[in-house]
């Protein structure tokens, strides 16, 4: 099971918040429907943290990792 993360930016790097699993599925279809309500979920997230004042004026993103163990800005 993979998990997406709302992520704020602190001087150069990228701290997890919080995060959200992507529920496995068994079809393609079954996955990108399961991706797509995590992906929701991480956007209320998101708007969530941002009303959070130790976060006031940072950015804020939803990222997931890569293969290569890095984290990237994360596309519905």
């Amino acid at each position: 099971m993979t998990s997406l993360y709302v992520q704020v930016l602190r001087g150069k790097d990228w701290l997890n918040v919080t995060s959200v699993p992507i529920e496995d599925g068994k079809t393609e279809g079954a996955r990108a429907r399961a991706r797509e309500r995590a992906f929701d979920d991480a956007r209320r997230n998101q708007t969530a943290w941002q009303g959070y004042s130790g976060f006031h004026g940072c950015q804020l993103r939803i990222g997931e990792m890569d293969s290569y163990g890095r984290y990237a800005e994360a596309r519905p």
